[in-house]
């Protein structure tokens, strides 16, 4: 009988540059899901806005005040928000795809292009800490330090 005196080896750094991690594999996936929705989404609202127009203009009285200021605020600036929107989920899209091709740069588009989508909506409406915001605030972070715990893996 062959004796197998072989040494099990551990390697806690189990993924070396230039490899997949099932994090990054994960990570990635959740994003184009939430960069699709929105991509679709923001499609959706720049084809519907006569209809939008009209719903609101035919029950304007089931608004209370601070509702048709919100609403006002929205026409206001509909085209400049989901167009901006349409556009900035694009750009996700191909800064996660860089990513998970494990190019750095998309990592460094990603953040601030994040940044900036949580900001934007304080350009036309006041900043409001509510419950939306905090959790909207905690997935970027997520996000963002998911992606750069792989940017060892990234060229």
């Amino acid at each position: 009988m062959e004796e197998n005196n072989e040494v099990l080896e551990f390697d806690l750094d189990q993924h070396h540059q230039g490899e997949l991690t099932s994090t990054l594999k994960v990570s990635s996936i959740l994003s184009w899901i939430m960069a699709g929705i929105m991509i679709v989404m923001c499609g959706l609202m720049l084809l519907a806005k006569g209809t939008l127009e009209t719903v609101l203009a035919e029950n304007t009285g089931d608004f209370s005040g601070e509702q048709l200021n919100a609403m006002e605020v929205l026409m206001e600036n509909y085209y400049s928000i989901f167009l901006s929107n349409f556009i900035f989920y694009i750009i996700s899209v191909v800064a996660v795809i860089l990513m998970y091709k494990l190019k750095k740069i998309g990592f460094y588009i990603y953040v601030p292009l994040h940044i900036l989508i949580m900001a934007f909506p304080y350009t036309y409406q006041p900043f409001v800490l509510d419950g939306g915001t905090i959790f909207s605030l905690a997935i970027l972070v997520t996000f963002i330090a998911l992606y750069g715990s792989n940017l060892k893996h990234m060229k």
